[in-house]
């Protein structure tokens, strides 16, 4: 695995672009060789994706949900797991627990002024 790749998952209903840009640049930064892998939800991943995109970076894309569906985006690696998570939602949590499992580190984020 050459390329830094980054899972990106979260909530459908994720609104804080701010918060994306914010924490990709922190965890990410600026680095030539990133790879975006997302599964091309609404909210958070396709925020990230965009983000990306914007910068240059790479992005690959792995539509659906359920087992399958986080199983690829889990099974080619990752060097880190970003999760935009909302207080009350379950959206993005699978993954989140697939990237532990496989020994992905895993970073969470919350929206502003929520826990």
């Amino acid at each position: 695995m050459s390329d830094f790749r980054v899972i990106v998952t979260g909530s459908r209903t994720w609104s804080e672009r701010e918060t994306v840009v914010s924490a990709m640049r922190h965890y990410i930064g600026r680095r030539a060789d990133v790879v975006v892998v997302h599964n091309g939800w609404p909210g958070a991943a396709e925020m990230a994706a965009e983000t990306a995109r914007a910068v240059g970076d790479d992005i690959e894309e792995h539509p659906g949900s359920g087992a399958f569906a986080v199983a690829k985006l889990i099974n080619d690696g990752a060097h880190l797991c970003l999760g935009f998570m909302e207080p009350g939602r379950d959206d993005g949590w699978d993954v989140l627990r697939a990237a532990c499992d496989a020994g992905i580190p895993v970073r969470t984020v919350t929206p502003r002024g929520k826990s």
